[in-house]
């Protein structure tokens, strides 16, 4: 039994990647309701028959042959993307900024994982105050 039962209560969440990951049984253990797929192509399939049967989706950067750029900008733009990696670089980290997604160490604990998807599917407003403060700088 987890300490995040039902945390994600609600939440539909695409795995893909090895499915053998412990992060796959977090998600279940927190509510989620986790579809799972270990190529790029099946993961498509069913993002093209309805683009809102997932709020997050998890991509392992690391998983062979995934092509995980490709397949995040082929995902819907309603989907938060958290991409996992035991070996980020400058260029790993680029890409996900490009692509507005969340980073996160295969390594991370289950309350940091959970953490991450629970605020990459909160729909956030901008900070006008913020907005303003970066709008003096420039």
């Amino acid at each position: 039994m987890s300490g995040f039962d039902g945390l994600l209560k609600g939440i539909s969440v695409l795995f893909v990647g090895d499915p053998r990951s412990p992060q796959l049984g977090w998600l279940a253990a927190s509510g989620a309701r986790v579809l799972k797929a270990e190529r790029a192509e099946d993961a498509r399939a069913m993002t093209v028959e309805d683009p809102t049967i997932v709020d997050a989706a998890v991509l392992d950067a690391d998983w062979p042959g995934l092509g995980w750029v490709g397949l995040a900008r082929d995902l819907p733009r309603s989907c938060a993307l958290v991409v996992l990696s035991d070996k980020p670089d400058a260029s790993l980290l680029e890409s996900i900024s490009a692509l507005r997604a969340e980073f996160l160490s295969r390594a991370a604990s289950e309350a940091d994982f959970v953490f991450r998807i629970k605020t990459a599917t909160k729909l956030s407003v901008p900070s006008l105050r913020r907005l303003a403060a970066n709008a003096s700088k420039l």
